[in-house]
């Protein structure tokens, strides 16, 4: 898979590409984590994940990238249904919820969750490694990205 280079944009991108069996459990998940997480609205778990991960400082913006990066690797690490079956319950009930549509214990919804993460864990070793997070702290610019991570 072919990611953006910067560790935002690879975060967008990968979480963008979820599939929908798994992809608003994992989101809500994140956003909870931040304390954004709003159920009792019908919220865009995704326009919150984003509006979280580029933050306009560009200190904060590489700092909100490496928590989160944290956050979903402790979403996808466990993929069994008990551990986020209260979370989708809330989602299902939630306005704009559609009942049932979190069932995370199909063998599609398990699959998706097993390449989600192993696909992850391959980011964290490449874009999302702490160099690379460590290098959105050195940009002088966010137009400008330091040598070496133009790939």
């Amino acid at each position: 898979m072919q990611y953006e280079r910067s560790p935002d944009a690879a975060l967008l991108n990968f979480m963008e590409r979820l599939p929908t069996t798994i992809r608003e459990v994992v989101l809500a998940r994140c956003c909870k984590a931040f304390g954004r997480l709003q159920l009792t609205q019908n919220q865009d778990l995704f326009a919150t994940f984003r509006a979280i991960v580029t933050a306009s400082d560009p200190e904060a913006r590489a700092y909100a990238c490496a928590m989160m990066s944290a956050v979903v690797e402790l979403a996808l690490h466990d993929e069994f249904a008990e551990t986020h079956a209260g979370l989708a319950a809330q989602l299902e009930s939630a306005p704009g919820g559609h009942p049932g549509s979190y069932d995370l214990q199909t063998p599609l919804a398990q699959k998706h969750w097993q390449v989600a993460r192993e696909e992850f864990f391959a980011l964290r070793k490449e874009v999302l490694d702490a160099a690379s997070l460590h290098a959105m702290l050195a940009q002088p610019s966010e137009g400008r990205r330091p040598a070496g991570l133009e790939r």
